[in-house]
């Protein structure tokens, strides 16, 4: 069965279709929830409902996979600290480039905490945080908690919208990011 193009993720295997899910995971001594999603109304309802209790300014990190050598650094950053209301309104108008370019990770950090949200290029939402409203959002976005193996633990696909260097200038003007290199 062929998706249509409003439905594509970042990043697929064949076969790789496990009910929406999220887990808890320690990771380099940080505790996160990692979720995952092949319905991207799961996938926004959930971003979106974790970043609406975000303060009137955050920090935006998003990282453009590059074509570099073995040894060099493969993403470029731009970043910026930015309104709340300029990010979410910067998401929901750039949706395709946000959600599903597999060529692309966005994260929102509370500024001075190590609270964060990262979605990144296999669609993988990961939450650093132990705040209950958190869970409570993938569980409400219709995610139920259970481990499951991740995308990218097996050989996969990186899927790239047409023009997507243009859908990613897009955004990264519509919210006002510097190129940090």
């Amino acid at each position: 069965q062929r998706m249509k193009t409003s439905d594509k993720l970042k990043a697929c295997v064949e076969g790789y279709d496990p009910p929406p899910f999220f887990f808890r995971e320690e990771f380099q001594g940080n505790v996160r929830l990692v979720a995952w999603t092949s319905r991207l109304d799961h996938l926004k309802s959930a971003f979106y409902r974790i970043i609406e209790s975000f303060p009137e300014t955050v920090e935006v990190l998003f990282k453009v996979k590059i074509d570099s050598p073995d040894d060099a650094d493969e993403w470029h950053r731009y970043y910026g600290r930015i309104a709340h209301g300029t990010l979410e309104s910067g998401i929901r108008a750039n949706e395709l480039c946000v959600f599903q370019d597999g060529g692309n990770q966005l994260c929102v950090r509370i500024p001075d905490t190590p609270e964060y949200i990262a979605l990144d290029d296999h669609n993988i939402l990961f939450v650093y945080s132990q705040r209950p409203s958190f869970r409570q959002a993938l569980v409400e976005s219709g995610l139920k908690e259970q481990a499951n193996p991740l995308l990218f633990e097996k050989p996969h696909w990186h899927v790239m919208p047409k023009d997507s260097d243009i859908h990613r200038e897009r955004f990264i003007n519509a919210i006002g990011l510097n190129d940090e290199g």
